[in-house]
């Protein structure tokens, strides 16, 4: 599903102002809320890291999605807001595909072990 909304992106409004610098003229679509780039690797980092168990990996992992998803922000082509929904989506939905493939994975263990 996509999450849509009327408000221009942060490279669309602020152009002209001078306020931000875009990097060869990209400025993402013409709207953009929640930011794609944050929801995949945040997915793919909470879903990985549970998968695991490891620390120093979790840790990079979750500094990659940060860097990823800050140059979201840097580039112009969302706000900080479009980049924390696009995190706490990923995120959410990491761990429920996680829970629900642990569910499935236990009923099938059960269900070979009788």
């Amino acid at each position: 599903f996509w999450v849509h909304s009327d408000r221009e992106r942060a490279g669309h409004l602020f152009m002209e102002e001078g306020m931000i610098h875009i990097v060869n003229n990209y400025k993402g679509g013409f709207y953009g809320f929640v930011s794609s780039h944050a929801s995949n690797t945040f997915a793919l980092a909470t879903f990985t890291s549970f998968l695991f168990r490891n620390r120093i990996f979790s840790i990079c992992a979750f500094f990659w999605a940060s860097f990823i998803s800050y140059s979201r922000i840097y580039l112009g082509v969302h706000f900080p807001g479009d980049v924390a929904c696009g995190a706490l989506l990923g995120f959410v939905l990491a761990i429920s595909i996680f829970k629900i493939v642990t569910i499935i994975l236990k009923n099938k263990q059960l269900t070979v072990n009788r």
